[in-house]
């Protein structure tokens, strides 16, 4: 299971051709957070000869056989994966953490998870006060329920970065960026994100 979130869809949508709509339609499950799988349970973009979006390739893939972590109070840790039987890889001692991210290309993808988990904090606590009520935040749970949506449904409208890009620039006369300025559009979308959350703030 290769679990996406929107600047990732965002990076293979372009490397497609396509935009994130069709992306998460066409090549998604669980609510447009994973990406679709084949029967035998194989990634929908790998091939007889490996990863057909290899330069666009998602954090996971990235950062495999490691894995990332964020905690509630924001600290970051690392740790080591069980390698997949059929994974071929070497191991070794030489390196460290850092060399091997820098290695990979993990830099944005880090920083604009950062960012992302920030916007979604946010909208969370401002729903919470909205509803005047906790809600569960139990992240087993949530994903439990996400990843049992059918193929191509979308959990959240704002997952679909180009579709809540484009809106949020009709609405305030803004330019929409080019198809290829990955960072402008991500600038827009987390833009869109925290005028949401503005709006329900002063909704309340």
């Amino acid at each position: 299971m290769i679990r996406v979130g929107p600047y990732e869809t965002l990076r293979l949508s372009r490397h497609l051709g396509i935009s994130t709509t069709e992306l998460l339609r066409d090549h998604t499950e669980a609510g447009g957070t994973v990406l679709r799988a084949r029967d035998d349970r194989s990634c929908i973009f790998l091939s007889e000869k490996g990863c057909t979006v290899h330069p666009h390739r998602p954090l996971a893939c990235r950062i495999y056989p490691l894995a990332w972590y964020i905690d509630g109070d924001g600290a970051e840790s690392f740790t080591l994966l069980e390698g997949h039987p059929e994974s071929a890889g070497a191991f070794g001692t030489n390196g460290t953490i850092d060399d091997y991210c820098a290695s990979q290309g993990l830099a944005p993808y880090l920083a604009v998870m950062r960012r992302y988990i920030t916007a979604h904090d946010r909208l969370l606590r401002v729903l919470q006060q909205q509803a005047d009520t906790e809600v569960a935040t139990d992240v087993a749970e949530t994903r439990s329920e996400v990843d049992h949506l059918a193929p191509g449904a979308v959990a959240t409208p704002w997952l679909d970065v180009d579709a809540v890009v484009s809106a949020h620039c009709v609405k305030r006369g803004l330019a929409v960026p080019a198809p290829d300025a990955i960072d402008a559009i991500i600038e827009r979308h987390l833009a869109a994100l925290d005028a949401w959350a503005d709006e329900l703030v002063s909704e309340g």
